[in-house]
């Protein structure tokens, strides 16, 4: 898979408290004729407390391979989102950890060293059920041990990773 993500790390994609725009890139991806669906993770595994996910997406549609930058996403309780029928959407966003639905930038703590950021993207042959204990991922090694209990594998992979240090 061939997995582009635009710009990053532009100004605009960093957290508000580094005075960025906290806006998600552009990411696009050539399409796996086999996948039934996409994952994708974005995840600072230099955070202090240990793996920042900043972006969580558990379910996108197999006929997407382009997602446009996106400002905020709707907060959604925890009991409508056991409800949501997946064939009804495109995609679905799961928590990052401000325990927020959509993307968070990078805003590592003033002082710290270098960050990796990694986007992961996934073509997987099945679809996701999404439940309580999947809507939140500690890192991409647990969401890799999700699909394997949901006997979900995946095709192929793609990962890209970015340095940002906040001066």
């Amino acid at each position: 898979m061939n997995l582009k993500v635009n710009d990053f790390p532009n100004k605009k994609y960093i957290c508000k408290k580094h005075e960025g725009d906290n806006v998600s890139p552009v990411i696009s991806w050539n399409k796996i004729l086999k996948a039934k669906s996409y994952a994708i993770i974005m995840e600072d595994p230099d955070a202090v407390g240990g793996t920042f996910i900043h972006w969580y997406i558990p379910y996108i549609s197999n006929n997407i391979n382009k997602i446009d930058s996106l400002c905020f996403i709707d907060r959604i309780k925890v009991n409508d989102v056991l409800k949501i029928d997946l064939n009804k959407l495109s995609i679905f966003f799961g928590k990052n950890n401000l325990d927020t639905y959509g993307y968070t930038g990078p805003c590592p703590p003033i002082g710290t060293d270098l960050h990796r950021y990694i986007f992961n993207i996934y073509a997987l042959d099945n679809i996701l059920e999404i439940n309580e204990k999947n809507i939140k991922i500690k890192d991409s090694k647990n969401f890799e041990n999700i699909l394997k209990e949901q006997s979900i594998k995946y095709i192929d992979k793609s990962s890209i990773m970015y340095n940002y240090k906040y001066k």
